[in-house]
């Protein structure tokens, strides 16, 4: 009897679809500034795009990646330290770029890729130092498949892009 309750509690009980929830962060840090994006959910994601688009951030905010332009004191090239085993290639970014695009091979579930750029806002006087809440605002754009899935970083700069069905 009670094997036959469990069962039917189990077919009448909706299930939610898995998500790859993807999950990008930045942290501040000195010379360097760190960018960690990790598949927080059960799901491979097959040759995702991303992109960080700081243009619709709260503060003027640019990679300072080259000596020479638009940036602040100290810049950093980007490297990626973990995980560039998951990009198809480590993008060429011009510096002041607003932007950046990574092409991944695929990010399986559980995985991340972490690299250390130099941010720096141009809109206030301590321009090396990028806030959390100066990031707030950019969008994080995931191209998966024919499908396209945005989210916005908090005041944390975090931003979680979710990504139905798997």
């Amino acid at each position: 009897m009670i094997l036959r309750h469990i069962l039917i509690a189990a077919l009448v009980t909706p299930v939610s679809p898995a998500l790859a929830d993807l999950d990008i962060e930045f942290i501040e840090g000195a010379p360097k500034d760190r960018i960690v994006i990790s598949n927080s959910g059960p799901c491979k994601l097959h040759a995702p795009t991303l992109t960080i688009d700081l243009t619709s951030a709260t503060a003027g905010l640019i990679f300072d990646v080259a000596e020479a332009g638009d940036g602040q004191e100290v810049f950093q090239p980007l490297a990626v330290i973990e995980g560039a085993y998951h990009l198809d290639t480590i993008p060429e970014l011009p510096d002041g770029a607003t932007a950046l695009t990574l092409q991944f091979r695929s990010l399986p579930a559980w995985q991340q890729v972490t690299m250390t750029i130099d941010m720096d806002d141009t809109d206030s006087t301590r321009g090396i130092t990028v806030s959390p809440q100066e990031l707030r605002g950019a969008t994080v754009s995931i191209q998966h498949g024919a499908r396209v899935y945005n989210a916005h970083f908090d005041d944390h700069a975090r931003a979680r892009v979710l990504i139905p069905g798997c």
